[in-house]
């Protein structure tokens, strides 16, 4: 007997093209995603060792970051002029490029300070507004400003738009022999991301429904124009 030669219902064939479509955003996605809790894409979850509290993230220079506008209820971003202000789990600069030489010109209380000394906060230095390439002086300066505040690189992380700024960073270290440990380094698009936003709570209906029309054979939804002008002579 032969095989039915008919085609699939049309919702088994939506969800086979959804299915499709789905695991190449993601897999296009997972190559700058960045989860401020779980760390890069695919990244293990939080360790055993800490509570599920939400992440207190202080801006410490009061610049726009990743963390800015983010709608996540595992973290709680302050201001450093904020009055009362949890002890942060981690703190974001965003003049990264234009770090003091003294950290202490910041004017982070020296609280902040110890706390990132003693690994128990983290460092952000965060540039997902830029994409500045890597430069044997340009990273030489973060290392210099942790070295001078007291902050074990490995306690850091980069956040860049420059896609290749990790290998030719760690690259860079490996050719010139460099002992100690490197900061991580994460791609992050905060331009891409704020465009992105406003499909955040129902992109995936939007998306689902002009599929299922497309694949019925229907047309897009075109805007409407208003009359047309002509000249008259």
């Amino acid at each position: 007997m032969e095989a039915s030669s008919e085609p699939a219902p049309l919702d088994q064939r939506v969800a086979q093209i959804a299915a499709r479509a789905e695991r190449k955003a993601e897999l296009k996605a997972a190559s700058f995603r960045w989860d401020p809790v779980r760390g890069r894409a695919g990244a293990p979850a939080i360790g055993p060792g800490r509570d599920q509290r939400p992440l207190d993230v202080l801006a410490g220079d009061g610049g726009k970051s990743v963390f800015t506008g983010l709608r996540d209820d595992r973290m709680r971003l302050h201001r450093l002029d904020q009055a009362a202000a949890p002890a942060p789990d981690l703190v974001v600069l965003t003049r990264a490029h234009q770090l003091p030489q003294d950290p202490r010109a910041l004017g982070l209380p020296d609280e902040v300070w110890r706390r990132l000394a003693s690994g128990v906060a983290k460092l952000a230095l965060d540039i997902s507004g830029e994409g500045i390439v890597h430069s044997e002086s340009y990273s030489a300066g973060f290392h210099r400003f942790m070295q001078s505040a007291g902050i074990d690189p490995a306690n850091c992380v980069y956040i860049t738009q420059d896609r290749a700024f990790r290998d030719d960073y760690l690259a860079h270290r490996r050719a010139q022999g460099l002992a100690g440990a490197p900061f991580e380094v994460v791609v992050y698009d905060r331009f891409i991301q704020s465009l992105c936003a406003a499909a955040h709570d129902d992109g995936e209906a939007i998306f689902r429904r002009r599929l299922q029309a497309w694949a019925a054979g229907g047309r897009w939804p075109r805007r409407r124009r208003g009359p047309q002008r002509t000249a008259t002579g």
